[in-house]
């Protein structure tokens, strides 16, 4: 199932909800390092790194590595994210 909601405008503006000016750029960089093989994927996982790494950076970056190898830890991650910040299994 494809979300209209995903796409680059919506990680754009969540990267902005998240993130300070002088940061925005290198986070959407530290995002493009996983390309997708659509730009509805890319954005899907996109939105879900965003959504783990909770404003940080440097969980951005890791989290947009690890979705090189398999994309699908990230959207499992997110969509199983408990209240404390930990997943469920």
């Amino acid at each position: 199932m494809v979300d209209p909601s995903w796409t680059r405008e919506r990680v754009i503006a969540t990267v902005a909800e998240q993130f300070p000016p002088e940061l925005r750029a290198t986070v959407l960089s530290a995002l493009d390092e996983y390309p997708g093989d659509t730009s509805t994927g890319s954005a899907r996982v996109h939105l879900a790194i965003l959504k783990i790494a909770g404003g940080d950076l440097e969980k951005v970056r890791r989290y947009a590595a690890h979705a090189n190898t398999d994309f699908r830890d990230i959207l499992y991650m997110a969509d199983h994210e408990r209240p404390d910040g930990r997943f469920k299994r």
